[in-house]
């Protein structure tokens, strides 16, 4: 009985929100149709989505540029003055699904125009949401910090990492900033001791794909670098030995975190590869680099340049297509030419499988 209390009270809350938009005077931010479609992809129904206003909210965002400012002030106005937890991860994963449209207005947003570091559900008892409000609070940390990226990025003019022309230690720090993003990631987790809602089990479903696109980025350019240290300064060799290092590690945390996803029923977790792994050996070539126990010669360097030195254990099975593929005996990692990201979407139904997402045309969820 409480629980269709609790939906009914929703839905008149929604539908109040609407009828106030339509009476609001339109100005160049505020459109009330645009805030009409916003409320209903928001909703207080726990216990669903609205994937046609979802759509809608996509379309806008790509049909025309005068349409995104007048979006992200209603997704912004609707999340400030919720006190839903549902509410709240519907507007994360709307405005997740916004940044995945590739439009050039999405890198000039910077810092989130809303603030959930501190969000707590202010309808429900405590006792039965503070982990909907942590996960709230972790999601909104991953969404801001990317957004913030983007738009250093776009202010600084920074390069894409597959930009060959760039220089080693550039290349590095934009290694450096995709390993940074993956750890504020992997702190979107669910506490698996208690009933997951469907609906954060549907928000997982687009972290997961989030955390490979990350990863399959990492993994290109540590592959494209490679070549290039034997070239390099010791400084530079140091901050690639670092990221080396690194990767090793959260390659344990990424395991940990599709056995948890895996464990909790998130669907993509189940296709999506697990963790390229970077060898022992290539750890240690590269602090022979340092050390100077691999003398670098010209005659070296054009040979690392002719044959870049492997990412792979000698168990892997090389694949040459007219885009670069290599396959290992846990990831498959693409060149970004042909990123795998392309087939996720940012918003899943729970019954979805990459089988029929493959159909679609679908943006990368990262985009330096």
């Amino acid at each position: 009985m409480g629980k269709l209390w609790n939906r009914a009270a929703g839905a008149l809350k929604d539908q109040n929100s609407i009828v106030m938009a339509s009476l609001a005077r339109r100005t160049a931010l505020r459109r009330p149709d645009v805030e009409a479609v916003v409320i209903r992809a928001t909703s207080h129904d726990e216990s669903c989505v609205d994937y046609e206003s979802v759509e809608k909210v996509y379309r806008l965002v790509r049909l025309s540029p005068n349409h995104f400012r007048p979006l992200i002030w209603a997704i912004s106005r609707r999340m400030r003055k919720t006190g839903s937890w549902a509410v709240a991860l519907k507007g994360l994963m709307l405005m997740h699904g916004v940044f995945s449209c590739r439009v050039p207005a999405v890198r000039k947003i910077g810092p989130l125009p809303f603030n959930f570091s501190d969000f707590k559900d202010r309808h429900s008892n405590s006792s039965k949401t503070w982990g909907h409000n942590h996960f709230i609070r972790a999601y909104f940390a991953f969404l801001d910090h990317k957004s913030a990226i983007l738009f250093i990025d776009e202010q600084e003019q920074t390069p894409r990492l597959s930009s060959s022309s760039s220089p080693l230690m550039q290349t590095l720090e934009l290694l450096q900033k995709l390993q940074d993003l993956l750890d504020v990631t992997l702190k979107i987790r669910p506490n698996s001791s208690i009933t997951i809602a469907p609906l954060i089990i549907e928000a997982m479903d687009c972290i997961v794909v989030e955390i490979f696109d990350i990863h399959n980025r990492l993994c290109t350019g540590i592959v494209n670098i490679l070549p290039r240290i034997l070239e390099a300064s010791k400084a530079e060799a140091e901050a690639a030995l670092k990221i080396a290092a690194r990767v090793r590690i959260q390659n344990l945390e990424l395991n940990d975190y599709f056995e948890l996803c895996n464990k909790i029923g998130v669907s993509n977790a189940t296709i999506l590869p697990a963790t390229h792994k970077i060898s022992k050996q290539q750890i240690q070539e590269l602090e022979d680099i340092i050390n100077g126990v691999i003398p670098v010669s010209p005659h070296h360097n054009k040979a690392a340049k002719e044959e870049p030195p492997s990412m792979l254990p000698a168990s892997t099975v090389a694949k040459e297509t007219r885009h670069s593929t290599i396959i290992t005996d846990r990831w498959e990692t693409f060149d970004e030419e042909t990123n795998p990201a392309n087939y996720a979407p940012p918003l899943l139904p729970l019954n979805n499988n990459l089988q029929h997402l493959q159909h679609r045309h679908l943006p990368d969820l990262i985009t330096f």
